[in-house]
């Protein structure tokens, strides 16, 4: 997916639309902006070493929320004694009956 995302680089940006309200808006707008600037002035490479790193840094926190979320959802795991996975398609298929 990386090498998808850079080889486009500012032309895929500019087609990125991110919801109203989303915080990584305003950073969206942010890079794009420079890294067309980085692009007029033949630095491309710079760009996609920016890109590499903000995708990596973003990795990064969301694999933390991610770890956070699962220490979080252990102990319930623990108490009902199933996963969280099989707690959510207990419940859908226990909304799907109620619907029908």
């Amino acid at each position: 997916m990386i090498p998808a995302v850079l080889a486009g680089r500012s032309a895929r940006l500019q087609n990125v639309r991110v919801p109203q309200g989303v915080r990584g808006q305003t950073v969206m707008r942010a890079l794009q902006r420079k890294v067309e600037a980085m692009e007029k002035i033949s630095a491309g490479a710079l760009a996609d070493q920016v890109l590499r790193k903000l995708i990596r840094l973003h990795l990064q926190k969301y694999e933390k929320q991610l770890a956070e979320v699962q220490r979080e959802l252990e102990p319930f795991e623990t108490q009902y004694g199933m996963s969280s996975e099989a707690c959510y398609r207990r419940i859908e298929t226990l909304r799907q009956a109620a619907e029908e």
